[in-house]
């Protein structure tokens, strides 16, 4: 849920932070704007940066996601819905400073999230040596990205173990926008407001903007 800090700082939400959990309405529109805007972040940020870089860049590219935080088993129902895989979920697993977001709950200190800090580290520590991620402690291969298949390291863990996994990714904008104007998990009248109105005029909203006639936000 990358947008879910940016959601919660809207006018649209950041006075009804309370109710998530516990109103059905606020909670569902939170969950809807969580969603899309996350998949369409998350692609800006990692899919489509590949596919701009791709025909320019010599050196081999590694595309990853995370999905931790995402179970309620692992961080709980009300971390779950109101941060999820949040914008920085990385900082965690990298490093030893603390991060706002996590200060509720323990899901940091499980067997299975610093089992996935270790491979995590010695990840970006591979990377940092010889240009290549790949080590023992993945359990898998991270390929270098390419338009073909699209690779996509996921990093996720359960209350015991790491779990990381390889995906070839067939993500798309098209694919995110027609997902969300066939979503019945809200009415009409509230999808529409959050699509005007709380998910536009973002760097990673173009295609939204244009497919819904957002006006640009962004001085020319």
């Amino acid at each position: 849920m990358l947008t879910s800090s940016f959601a919660a700082r809207d006018p649209f939400f950041k006075d009804r932070l309370g109710l998530i959990n516990n109103d059905y309405k606020t909670t569902s529109e939170f969950k809807f704007a969580n969603k899309y805007g996350s998949a369409l972040y998350g692609f800006f940020n990692g899919q489509q940066s590949a596919e701009v870089l791709y025909p320019h860049y010599k050196a081999d590219m590694y595309v990853c996601s995370f999905a931790f935080a995402h179970t309620a088993d692992v961080v709980g129902k009300e971390y779950m819905v109101r941060n999820g895989a949040l914008h920085g979920i990385f900082q965690p697993f990298l490093t030893d400073q603390g991060y706002g977001y996590t200060k509720n709950t323990d899901a940091f200190e499980q067997a299975g999230s610093k089992e996935l800090s270790k491979a995590f580290i010695a990840s970006i520590a591979a990377f940092v040596r010889t240009g290549n991620p790949n080590t023992p402690a993945l359990g898998t291969t991270w390929q270098a990205w390419n338009p073909t298949y699209r690779p996509e390291l996921v990093w996720d863990a359960n209350r015991q173990h790491a779990r990381i996994s390889s995906i070839n990714s067939r993500v798309s904008y098209a694919g995110i926008l027609a997902e969300m104007a066939n979503d019945k998990s809200i009415n009409e009248q509230s999808k529409n407001y959050i699509i005007h109105n709380v998910l536009n005029g973002r760097w990673f909203s173009d295609e939204l903007d244009a497919k819904y006639g957002n006006p640009s936000l962004w001085p020319k």
